[in-house]
């Protein structure tokens, strides 16, 4: 699950964007940071750069058929 996602433009230069991804990356790892990036026994994890895009272009790739029933079932 990606709770929170953070993204970048498209078209970023592939430096910038593992530069980006390697910092996030570091700073989700670290204790010291808000004591992790999930509450203990939550089971959360922070989703990693190429995971999270994976998801995002699967999520693309959804027949727009199924993307207007999910619009139609959260209204309710």
């Amino acid at each position: 699950m990606m709770a929170r996602p953070y993204v970048a433009p498209p078209g970023i230069p592939p430096e910038r964007l593992n530069a980006l991804r390697a910092a996030f990356d570091a700073t989700m790892k670290d204790p010291g940071v808000s004591g992790g990036c999930a509450a203990p026994g939550s089971g959360g994890t922070a989703g990693l750069g190429p995971e999270a895009a994976a998801l995002i272009d699967e999520i693309y790739a959804s027949p727009r058929a199924v993307v207007k029933l999910a619009i139609e079932v959260m209204k309710e």
